[in-house]
């Protein structure tokens, strides 16, 4: 049989979706459309934001608080400019938690 540890080893994944014991199947058609998507983001990583966008954090310690876009890391994350305690304060937050 195949072995599923590398792909839950992958960063990310959590767990398998199965259907009772068997992993569910995915549509060709789905793993072409996310796999241009893919390309197209990283060809573009900053497409969503640009440096100095006001972005506001929706998770975490955070959620609420207004912060300026900076740029994005290699490993998929937002550096972002807070201002606690009237001083700006860089951090980088996971990228899905930063919207516009």
């Amino acid at each position: 049989g195949q072995s599923w540890s590398p792909i839950r080893s992958t960063v990310g994944v959590s767990e398998l979706v199965c259907f009772g014991s068997r992993p569910a199947r995915v549509d060709a058609a789905l793993i072409a459309t996310l796999r241009e998507r893919e390309m197209a983001q990283q060809a573009n990583p900053d497409a969503l934001f640009n440096a100095g966008d006001s972005v506001r954090i929706t998770e975490g310690a955070f959620a609420g608080l207004e912060a300026i876009y900076q740029m994005n890391d290699a490993e998929g994350r937002a550096m972002v400019l807070l201002d606690l305690l009237s001083k700006p304060v860089a951090m980088t937050e996971e990228f899905k938690l930063v919207v516009a």
